[in-house]
């Protein structure tokens, strides 16, 4: 193993490893090693628990972690230079479902066909580790491992190296909702905040996801007028406003907020707003996980995905959408029948303001797809 500076979990310093946990309401925290280096602790001699910095863990959330080091992998970036955000197109992805295999390394044997399509950025759905084989990424409870079912560590950053080898961008690439010390990211911010202006409180962000284009167009489209759509008129003044603007609302009362909504972007660089026709949000957080197209005429379709990729902001593309995926992504979890059903019930109450699902019977009629695999481990 390499040396390098502690951190939380495992670590190898002068010789041997140590292991370091954030724990200041536990009296005594013993570690219990187990065959292969898997470390567990027992706070207060109660139960075992697996490393809260842990960086792998194998055998599910629940099982014992694995020393990993972090700084053994042979990385072959150091041609790369970086790029900039005036050049960049993003591409999200979820990893459990972009290849039929699910895993980082099925990934890496698609990166030809980003550079062929004029992606110079790959954004990964969070990949931190999660209870269950499958889920869309926001459960994750192991914030610095990569999901076991995914791949191993070596695995994501292998899938990284490869993107700066073959020129996608490293330095863009996003894990939101986790954490992986192989990457770096631009800053995903609430457009409510000054969220790039240090001296008014923001915290110099690079650039941040924009919802507005998507929604005034949605309401241009598709006609969607239900809640937070409600504040958007999708007429064309107000798509060419938010075009010049990176987003519409600059301090205007916001009727579905109930409050003023948005700052003054005034002076920062358009490129630092990104913006979409589709993202994850606005597809899984649908009732049905429907997409644009599906309700849309195809040439109209045509005609929005040429603003997007004209206008000065920074473009996004969600997995699919470049060759006019009609498949739903829906929202997803494997969760255990208990939470399961929580979840469920909770999603459906989400949209109570929507017309569509007034009717609590009609809300019960939307999907929630809710595996229910034993716990690994």
């Amino acid at each position: 193993m390499s040396r390098g500076r502690a951190t939380l979990g495992a670590n190898w310093r002068d010789g041997r490893t140590t292991f370091e946990v954030w724990a200041p309401d536990v009296a005594a925290m013993d570690l219990v090693l187990e065959p292969a280096a898997h470390p567990r602790f027992r706070p207060d001699g109660g139960g075992l628990i697996p490393d809260p910095g842990s960086r792998f863990q194998p055998h599910g959330v629940h099982g014992p972690s694995r020393v990993e080091d972090p700084g053994a992998f042979p990385w072959t970036d150091a041609g790369w230079r970086g790029g900039t955000l005036a050049d960049t197109i993003l591409y999200e992805l979820h990893i459990g479902t972009f290849t039929a295999a699910g895993t980082f390394r099925a990934a890496i044997e698609r990166l030809p066909y980003f550079r062929e399509l004029g992606v110079t950025a790959v954004e990964l759905m969070p990949v931190a580790d999660f209870a269950g084989q499958r889920n869309w990424g926001y459960d994750g409870v192991a914030r610095f491992a990569p999901a076991r079912c995914y791949g191993a560590p070596d695995d994501l950053r292998a899938l990284v190296d490869a993107r700066s080898a073959r020129g996608t961008s490293r330095a863009a690439t996003a894990v939101r909702g986790g954490r992986a010390s192989t990457t770096t990211a631009p800053t995903t911010a609430p457009s409510e905040n000054s969220w790039s202006r240090p001296s008014l409180g923001g915290r110099g962000a690079a650039a941040v996801w924009s919802d507005a284009f998507h929604h005034q167009m949605r309401r241009a489209l598709a006609g969607d007028a239900d809640g937070y759509f409600a504040d958007c008129s999708g007429s064309t003044p107000d798509i060419a406003a938010t075009a010049r603007q990176g987003w519409l609302y600059r301090g205007q009362h916001a009727g579905y907020w109930g409050a003023p909504r948005g700052t003054d972007a005034t002076g920062l660089a358009l490129e630092r707003f990104i913006i979409f026709l589709q993202n994850h949000d606005q597809i899984g957080n649908r009732a049905t996980g429907d997409r644009l197209l599906h309700g849309i005429e195809l040439a109209a379709w045509r005609a929005a995905s040429a603003l997007l990729l004209l206008l000065p902001e920074t473009p996004l593309l969600f997995m699919g959408q470049e060759w006019g995926a009609t498949t739903p992504f829906q929202f997803f979890t494997d969760h255990t029948a208990d939470l399961g059903r929580a979840v469920a019930a909770g999603r459906r109450e989400e949209f109570r303001r929507f017309a569509a699902f007034a009717d609590p019977a009609r809300r019960e009629a939307i999907v929630v797809v809710v595996r229910r695999s034993p716990p690994a481990g």
